[in-house]
């Protein structure tokens, strides 16, 4: 489904088709894909399309080897479609596990709303750049 889309650099985020990611669609969240120049990204919930948008227009090289944001409600929604996904299959280990990993999130997401970083080549090796919101 995903290879059908119509992708074009710097042409505009197309929706993923429904079901081609069953695990957001059981969460009754959307996806886009947009093609940049060198790049190929993915937004996940409407409110960040803009954001993809931004992220794959082209620019100079750097020394940039991975980035990524993340609001932490979408964590507990991960938390979710993973115990959807997993059904009665994961045990009660996994259970335990999710709950726990849920039970977590939600205290961090009463204390950030949005986190990022960027992993670059820097003079002295490799540089991890973490960037936090507060509520």
């Amino acid at each position: 489904a995903v290879a059908e889309l119509q992708l074009e650099p710097g042409g505009e985020p197309q929706p993923v088709p429904e079901g081609a990611i069953p695990q957001l669609q059981q969460l009754d969240l959307k996806a886009w894909l947009a093609m940049g120049e060198n790049s190929i990204g993915i937004a996940i919930g409407e409110e960040n399309v803009g954001a993809l948008t931004e992220a794959i227009k082209a620019t100079s090289a750097d020394d940039l080897l991975l980035a990524g944001r993340f609001d932490f409600d979408m964590l507990i929604d991960l938390v979710d479609m993973a115990e959807a996904t997993l059904g009665d299959v994961g045990g009660e280990e996994a259970e335990m596990g999710l709950a726990a990993q849920r039970a977590q999130y939600q205290a961090l997401a009463e204390i950030y709303d949005k986190a990022g970083f960027k992993i670059r080549l820097g003079d002295k090796g490799i540089d991890f750049v973490a960037e936090t919101t507060l509520n």
